[in-house]
């Protein structure tokens, strides 16, 4: 019996599940694995023959019964062994020595200790699965030879490869409308290899029926009459179908018609799209919206994504694999959200690439509804979006090449295909260097025990510098980066779990690589290999491609696992001494190349911008220099290698790891931009467009402060003519909207909206969902709406708070432009010269009011602080004024400072207990109310504003360091109303007086 094993689980008993798929009937076959056994090494108290040879004895007399053969009769044999890693003696890493082998079942195994001439006897495998993948040489999806089986049941020794590589199977993609509820599933199934199918099953369609009809390919019929979206029939598609509980009021029929079941409960959803997905013969299923354990544990009963099915052999799920579509995505492709439509950007996908079909008005409602983020109030819109991102997952697993890329990665790792579906980079790197510790002898070190490791141990990362913000135009700015910098360095520094002990930067003892660097330095040469076939034209291009990136995938991910506490092989002393390794290459490269007459002005972790000297009214530099500057830095190591990335007409250094500029290539221009809010979703479009057209006439104007003025001026005028979709922002909870406290609630503008929408449409929010919204004007008040709710934009709040401030931190690198200028042109400029704005009683909250409260000395009249009596107009003598002051801040400053301990659920309040004495639970600091200090501070400033007595107020704050702000790090104009500490409304004028 041939078949192609998917995945692996855990069994009963010290026995693995192999889910497989029969290579003759194609059918999903679950095999328990059985007798497997465990590697046991026992190292002799001594080398001599006579001691060697008693061991030997003492094993085979021991364990007679048990012991299974290891090669044809063999019981035990003598190898070299080298010691990877010992915590405990450390002085033995790297030593070579004898050991004897022998195998014994897996049970029988874990209760071997210790043996008479023997130092030590291990056990080389964690588990049976890691024994039957690592002694069978089972890397990712595998055709296996069985020469028999009996009740389900195989033996390990009866297991033999035959190949590797993935059959083809069927896909299905499952959208889940709300996170994690089984309330509304949108199935799409597609064939792996998309192949042509000569005939179509003429099943019936697949309808609301108790028991739905087994079909094998369902019947795919565009029907003009229905009203809902449907998916495109084509070579590669074998069904598609939605389930649901949404309330609507179409009729069943209607539903059948657009292959939609209405159920009642989640319960019957999880049940019909169980049998749907067994009906269709699906072996992996791509989720999105959900959480793949849930969704494994009702619909396959595993609990974990290990552990075997209840009663595994009997169970009748297809469903092998399970794929997290975004948690896969993000352990291979870097971008800013792993959200279907940054995913679908990323391969360049658009909205008529998605194989659906529908009237323009509902496809056009339904994408208007994605864009507003998923949220509509109409039960077939909902419906609709769910079809159409069932339908983009699999154009986006297409168009990435998703699946042989991830079976690439299991083949060279040897890790299991579901780890790399949920995007788990260590169990790649450990099941890479398992198998490279077995083809190399060495033996393999114990698990570290998780709760040996401190969450809090950590340690330095990178090195950046930055010279001096500002900009550079007048000489060529090349830009230069280290070529895998960490992999180099391990590569050239010998660092491994067997040097771990005694590294140094100076010492590179190359003679022989260890495990870790050998590793490296083979997926360097594989990967330069495929580059050879491919500039060659050897083979296929697009299979070669996907090869070369699954080989730079693994190799990057190296260092990181060293340092990541969940990795098996986690080891800080290495993973520190790499970084601190990278930060004295950076140093060292900056002080050689301004010891060979460059300027250095900038350096991140593995890149370095060097000043030319070439003037840039002459031509760019040479290959030639960009070599020789190269080359100097290269020659110093064996591995590390300084490549030449681009140069820069001009540059403008705003900040670390924040710049823009023109960068000259291949005698065009085109401008780079760097950490700028051009790329962050919680910029609307409207705004990213205008900072990148004045970013445009920085670089390349004569005359930038008029064209500035012009374009801004463009802008405003015609701001209300941009459709409203451009003025979405997107921003993302942490937790779900109810968890915020009350500041935050109104503070966050995504929280009150969710919050909002919760209340009064029944909305769902969970944490980690991002919520796109416009800021409307309400009743005269700003607020977070969605675009399908919206009224009115509030056109001022995105010039003032989404146009202006990106400019004006910009605008600080180039003085000779009038920011007062652009403030003016945009509303937003205020005066600082005009006189003192007295504040009038009837404009004071009462609490700010009773706060500013004093009695005059002469005629004992209460009234608000100020320089004078109001009831006989006598001026105070400066001497009271002072005392007045003094008494009303300290006042207010004693209740900041004011704390107490009180219980959230019956409001108790508590001095010294920790828990409350009435409900028995742990009693919370109640924060202090800065906002009605911050008031309070406005108003007695205003009050002595241009007054002699506006110094001793500044003086006595000074005592504090609450408001202290250290503005010598930074430029002033970077306090723009995102980072003032208390709420703006209101308020800029007050805060530039204070600040400017």
């Amino acid at each position: 019996m041939r078949v192609h094993v998917l995945n692996i689980l855990y069994g009963e008993n010290y026995s693995a599940v192999i889910q497989c798929v029969d290579e003759k009937t194609n059918a999903s076959v679950n095999l328990q694995v059985v007798e497997i056994v465990n590697e046991l090494v026992a190292t002799p108290t001594s080398e001599r023959a006579v001691v060697m040879n008693r061991l030997e004895e003492k094993v085979l007399h021991t364990y007679k019964d048990s012991l299974v053969p290891i090669n044809g009769d063999k019981l035990c044999q003598w190898e070299k062994r080298t010691v990877c890693y010992d915590s405990r003696h450390p002085e033995n890493n790297g030593k070579e020595g004898a050991r004897l082998i022998f195998h014994l079942p897996y049970e029988k195994a874990r209760s071997v200790n210790s043996l008479e001439y023997s130092a030590d006897v291990s056990r080389e495998f964690g588990s049976p699965i890691e024994a039957l993948i690592l002694l069978k040489k089972i890397k990712g999806p595998s055709l296996v030879q069985i020469d028999k089986v009996e009740n389900g049941a195989v033996r390990m020794c009866d297991i033999n490869i035959v190949s590797y590589g993935m059959p083809s199977v069927r896909i299905a993609y499952l959208y889940f409308l709300q996170r994690n509820l089984f309330e509304t599933v949108s199935i799409y199934v597609c064939n792996s290899a998309e192949e042509k199918s000569s005939t179509q099953s003429d099943a019936g369609a697949y309808d609301n029926a108790d028991e739905p009809p087994c079909v094998k390919k369902q019947k795919i019929e565009t029907t003009e009459n229905s009203m809902f979206v449907s998916c495109a029939d084509s070579p590669g598609l074998h069904g598609y179908w939605t389930f649901t509980t949404l309330e609507s009021p179409h009729s069943p029929s209607e539903f059948l018609l657009g292959n939609i079941s209405k159920l009642n409960d989640a319960d019957s959803v999880i049940s019909r799209v169980s049998s749907y997905l067994n009906d269709m013969q699906a072996s992996v299923v791509v989720c999105y919206n959900a959480d793949t354990d849930v969704v494994r544990e009702k619909l396959t009963g595993q609990t974990s994504m290990h552990d075997a099915l209840s009663a595994a052999h009997t169970s009748s799920s297809t469903v092998s694999l399970i794929c997290d579509l975004p948690r896969y995505m993000e352990s291979v492709c870097r971008l800013t959200e792993y959200n279907l439509e940054e995913m679908s950007k990323s391969y360049g996908l658009v909205h008529a690439d998605i194989p659906v079909l529908g009237s323009a008005s509902s496809l056009s409602e339904a994408y208007a509804s994605i864009q507003n983020g998923y949220l509509s109030d109409s039960a077939r819109v909902l419906l609709d979006i769910a079809r159409i991102s069932a339908a983009e997952m699999h154009m986006i697993f297409k168009k990435g090449s998703l699946l042989p890329l991830a079976e690439k990665l299991s083949y060279i790792t040897g890790a299991l295909l579901n780890s790399i579906f949920h995007g788990f980079k260590s169990d790649r790197v450990e099941y890479l260097l398992l198998h490279r510790m077995r083809d190399n002898q060495y033996l393999i070190p114990k698990k570290l025990l998780a709760g040996k490791v401190d969450s809090k141990d950590t340690y330095e990362g990178g090195y950046v510098f930055l010279e001096k913000p500002g900009m550079y135009s007048d000489t060529y700015i090349s830009l230069f980066d280290f070529n895998s910098l960490y992999p180099s360095i391990i590569q050239e520094y010998n660092v491994c779990f067997s040097t771990s002990h005694d590294l140094s930067m100076d010492s590179k003892n190359v003679s022989r690589p260890s495990l870790l660097p050998g590793a490296l330095r083979d997926l360097v040469a594989q990967r330069t290999e495929i580059k050879k076939q491919m500039k060659a034209g050897k083979g296929d291009v697009l299979l070669l491609e996907i090869e070369q990136r699954a080989v730079k995938l693994v190799a990057n991910c190296i260092y990181g696992c060293l340092g990541f506490k969940g990795f098996r092989f986690y080891n800080k002393a290495m993973a520190a001494f790499i970084t601190e390794c990278g930060r004295s290459i950076l140093k060292d490269t900056k002080t050689t190349l301004e010891s060979n007459g460059y300027r250095v002005i900038y350096g991140d972790t593995d890149s370095v911008m060097v000043d030319t000297g070439i003037g840039t009214s002459s031509a760019p530099p040479s290959n030639k220099l960009l070599d020789e500057i190269s080359d100097s830095i290269s020659c110093k190591y064996r591995t590390i290698k300084l490549g030449f990335e681009k140069t820069f007409l001009k540059l403008v250094m705003m900040a670390k790891k924040k710049y823009f500029g023109v960068v000259h290539s291949n005698g065009a221009n085109e401008i780079e931009e760097k950490g700028l809010e051009t790329g962050r979703r919680d910029w609307c479009e409207m705004a990213q467009e205008g900072i990148s057209a004045v970013i445009r006439v920085l670089l390349y104007s004569t005359a930038p402060e008029e064209e500035i003025l012009l374009l801004l001026a463009k802008l405003k005028e015609k701001i209300q003519t941009h459709n409203k979709e451009s003025f979405l922002i997107r921003k993302k909870i942490q937790k779900a909207p109810e968890s915020y406290n009350a500041v935050q609630g109104t503070s966050l503008q995504q929280v009150s909206l969710a919050l909002r929408l919760q209340k009064e449409r029944n909305f769902t929010f969970q944490a980690g969902d991002i919520i796109s919204f416009v800021m409307a004007l309400h009743n005269g008040v700003s607020r977070a709406e969605l675009v399908s709710e919206c009224g009115e934009i509030h056109y001022d709040y995105y010039m003032k708070m989404q146009v202006f401030p990106p400019i004006q931190r910009m605008l600080e690198y180039f003085p000779s432009i009038s920011i007062e200028s652009i403030q003016k042109l945009l509303g937003l400029y205020v005066s600082h010269s005009r006189p003192a704005q007295k504040s009038e009683p009837s404009d004071m909250p009462a609490d700010i009011k009773e706060a500013l409260a004093v009695v005059s000395p002469c005629c004992s009249q209460s009234q608000d602080i100020g320089m004078h009596c109001t009831a006989c107009a006598q001026p105070f003598a400066p001497m009271h004024m002072k005392k007045l002051i003094r008494r009303v801040l300290y006042k207010q400053s004693a209740k900041l400072h004011k704390v107490k301990k009180t219980c959230f659920k019956c409001n108790q309040s508590e001095e010294y207990s920790p828990i409350c004495l009435r409900c028995h639970l742990p009693i919370e600091w109640d924060a202090s109310n800065t906002e009605h200090f911050h008031e309070f501070l406005y108003k007695l400033q205003n009050i002595f504003y241009c007054t002699p007595y506006k110094k001793y107020i500044t003086d006595l704050l000074a005592l504090s360091s609450y408001l202290t702000i250290d503005i010598s790090k930074f430029p002033l104009n970077k306090f723009s109303d995102n980072l003032y500490i208390p709420s703006m409304v209101n308020r800029r004028d007050i805060l530039d007086r204070l600040f400017l």
